[in-house]
């Protein structure tokens, strides 16, 4: 079956060539962002207004079948991207590069991109994610808002993270850094990543 978002609902598209355009309605005043199969259900982020941290978001997840969705769990930020790492679903949320995940019962936050100051946006977007060679890869696209002062800047580039064994802790680098470098805070400047896409050992990504 293949499931389609739009705004807060959920198309689907079956074997037999049946079209729902409506086969799935979420909360009024959220919308999808971004989708993942996880385990037998569908996962879907989403957030509220106009980006993805100005309002609380939720993580829906369906069976493909029911009328409602099987799960609701409430964040304090709109979810940007999703994806299926090591078992647990990853979460992508807000402006400030916070990292969660989700084992099917409880949604816990695992890493938070460092140095992003307040005037500063930090967003990974539905399509830029991908694993190469066992880590998930995550592109943080940026921007800044022009102040009169210089400081630490935010770094958008392609980031990882990665664990060694299960008993290790999760491991959040910096890869890739994009050809923009620093985005100083005086500059007003903007990158945006749209897409990863895996290929082999390497990864490719597409911006602006």
């Amino acid at each position: 079956k293949v499931c389609v978002g739009d705004g807060r609902y959920v198309a689907t598209w079956d074997n037999a060539s049946t079209w729902d355009n409506v086969a799935l309605t979420l909360a009024e005043g959220y919308r999808i962002s971004s989708s993942r199969v996880f385990g037998d259900n569908l996962a879907l982020g989403t957030y509220q207004g106009t980006d993805f941290y100005s309002f609380p978001g939720k993580l829906f997840t369906w069976d493909g079948v029911s009328s409602l969705p099987t799960d609701v769990i409430s964040l304090q930020e709109g979810i940007s991207a999703l994806d299926v790492w090591k078992s647990n679903l990853i979460l992508f949320t807000g402006a400030k590069g916070n990292v969660y995940q989700y084992d099917g019962a409880v949604v816990s936050k695992i890493k938070t991109v460092p140095e992003i100051e307040l005037d500063a946006v930090a967003t990974v977007y539905p399509g830029a994610t991908g694993i190469v060679e066992g880590n998930l890869l995550f592109g943080v696209s940026g921007n800044r808002i022009p102040t009169t002062s210089n400081g630490a800047g935010l770094y958008p580039g392609i980031y990882s993270l990665g664990q060694k064994d299960s008993s290790k802790p999760v491991a959040l680098t910096l890869k890739h850094i994009t050809s923009s470098g620093l985005l100083e805070r005086s500059s007003g400047t903007e990158l945006n990543i749209g897409s990863i896409m895996p290929y082999g050992y390497n990864q490719f990504y597409a911006g602006q």
